[in-house]
């Protein structure tokens, strides 16, 4: 009876030490991760080299990161599949299938996007706004980009200040031209070469927004992180192997409601959204539809008052092909409709919303905007997927039959997503994605 008496004791501490040990064990590698979280948050926010070059009055910057780590995690699913025969035909919907061709592509892209792509948004004159891209790419990879963009027949090469850069024309007024330049396995790009010369002269210490903001954790297998000064919102796109999630900090008030598209059976893919309106642009609703088999879009734009749409249109307009271009009216709608390519484009005004359509879309569906909505509304991101609608597209991509692919490459690349589930408005902050 007394050796009972002496034992239990011993037990219990014994007991009561393997608790503490697992305890202890467990808090360390909490608090492990937690700081593996804040170091990556840490990077991105000061340490990285990208970072360190966008200027500091940067009002949004978004860093896309290890993609490579994504592309080898995709490896073995079906939109692996279906990246990579996209990538053999030159992403073009009119050449054959090369794996040759496409495996150095593929290589190529993740050479130069693969380890870090930063992309700052930064104050200019009269309300506009210029852009810079930075991508740090792999060593050797700056002598076979700049024989790429010096071979190009549709890009100008410059000498200038003992530097090689590359000008590349658009037909936007907004950007009427992007200039590259390359320098210490850095990629650089912008619509403004004194933004562009302003990054490749040295490092600082970034945006200045995201240097003050509080050291947070982030998840370790964050893919894109962006933030935006005013207001000051964060979203995160994170996940491995299958599954993906987009989740933002907040939901604050903007200006603009998405406007409606009355639903159907053979939509495929529904998108809408206000967050545009942060940086002074219209709220939108994008459609995407599959009629006969057919890929369908709809891209329909809610402005902020009477006078941007025709403002809008005027830049879009010039991207139409004049010889084929005709108006006409429906209901108070007016269009301009564009028959030179293979489907139908269409581009219709009324009131404060402008519609961008192609192929057979029925312009009874869009609820046009007469009048544009008053006050803020709480930020919303909201999408609908229907698998049932491209089924016949799931099969084909089973049996890689390739056959339509140039027809609706988009379908074969949906068709890959098992579910989309969640959203971002005054509720939820969460958007999931699982792929097969």
């Amino acid at each position: 009876m007394r050796l009972k008496l002496k034992v239990l004791p011993l037990i219990t501490v014994l007991v009561s030490l393997c608790c503490a040990g697992f305890l202890g064990y467990r808090g360390y590698q909490w608090w492990q991760k937690h700081q593996k979280r804040k170091a990556l948050f840490l990077y991105l926010q000061k340490k990285s080299p990208v970072t360190r070059r966008i200027p500091s009055d940067a009002f949004f910057y978004a860093n896309l990161y290890d993609l490579k780590r994504v592309h080898d995690q995709l490896k073995g699913t079906n939109l692996y599949q279906v990246l990579a025969h996209w990538l053999d035909t030159g992403m073009s919907e009119n050449e054959k299938a090369n794996p040759l061709f496409g495996g150095m592509l593929e290589k190529t892209i993740l050479n130069i996007v693969g380890d870090e792509f930063g992309v700052a948004l930064l104050p200019q004159k009269e309300n506009r706004i210029d852009f810079l891209a930075i991508a740090r790419i792999a060593p050797g990879s700056d002598f076979l980009l700049n024989m790429a963009l010096s071979s190009a027949k549709n890009i100008e090469k410059t000498d200038t200040e003992q530097r090689i850069f590359y000008r590349i024309r658009t037909k936007d007024s907004y950007f009427p031209s992007v200039i590259i330049h390359i320098q210490d396995n850095l990629a650089y790009a912008s619509n403004s070469f004194q933004r562009l010369k302003q990054a490749y002269s040295g490092e600082g210490t970034g945006p200045k927004f995201l240097a003050e903001s509080p050291t947070e954790g982030i998840p370790e297998d964050t893919i894109l992180f962006m933030q935006l000064e005013d207001p000051e919102i964060r979203g995160l796109l994170h996940g491995t192997s299958q599954d993906y999630r987009f989740a933002i900090s907040d939901t604050p008030a903007v200006m603009g409601i998405p406007p409606d598209v009355q639903k159907n059976a053979s939509e495929v893919v529904r998108i809408q959204t206000n967050g545009a309106g942060f940086i002074g642009q219209p709220s939108g609703t994008y459609l995407l539809q599959s009629i006969n088999g057919k890929l369908v879009s709809a891209l329909l734009l809610g402005f902020s008052n009477l006078q941007e749409p025709a403002a809008f249109e005027e830049r879009l307009v010039a991207h139409m092909n004049v010889e084929s271009r005709e108006a006409f009216e429906t209901n108070g709608i007016h269009c301009l409709r564009n028959t030179s390519e293979k489907s139908e484009e269409f581009l219709c005004r009324r009131g404060a919303s402008l519609l961008l359509a192609q192929g057979q879309f029925a312009l009874g569906q869009a609820k046009f905007q007469n009048d544009p909505p008053s006050g803020k509304v709480p930020f919303v991101l909201n999408i609908d997927f229907q698998k049932d609608a491209i089924r016949d597209y799931h099969n084909l991509m089973q049996r890689r039959d390739w056959s339509r692919f140039h027809e609706a490459s988009a379908f074969y690349f949906l068709s890959c997503i098992r579910q989309i589930s969640g959203g971002i408005d005054e509720k939820n902050r969460e958007i999931v994605v699982e792929i097969e």
